[in-house]
């Protein structure tokens, strides 16, 4: 099945994950949003009910991936508090799977499990 290392590795990404969450919901509830954030739900929900990249009357030039992705999460629930806890919930689960892929980087360059094993950590935290 998993080896040992394989173990302590999902161990501590889920260590990681509870820790995004703690941070997600208690430390920023729900109502608090970045101007960013705010900017990209806007033009989420515009792009969800009108296939248009615009925030207001005017046109979106910047990100239009996350408007995509944002939009069809809205879609999904139709709702901004609960697309917001989704896409929460998916940037967390991206940082982990960004930290996989740079742990495997970092081996591919310096062959070394322990400098591998630092940047999977610092990138998770």
């Amino acid at each position: 099945m998993f080896n040992d290392q394989k173990k302590y590795y999902i161990i501590i990404v889920l260590i990681a994950f509870v820790f995004y969450q703690l941070v997600n919901f208690i430390y920023f509830p729900i109502d608090i949003m970045f101007p960013d954030e705010s900017r990209f739900l806007q033009e989420a929900v515009e792009f969800a009910k009108t296939g248009e990249f615009k925030i207001g009357d005017n046109r979106a030039w910047e990100m239009p991936l996350t408007a995509i992705l944002y939009g069809l999460i809205y879609k999904l629930f139709n709702d901004i508090e609960n697309t917001i806890i989704c896409i929460r919930i998916l940037q967390s689960l991206m940082l982990i799977f960004q930290s996989v892929l740079l742990y495997k980087i970092s081996f591919i360059i310096f062959k070394n499990k322990e400098v591998s094993f630092i940047t999977f950590v610092i990138v998770l935290f």
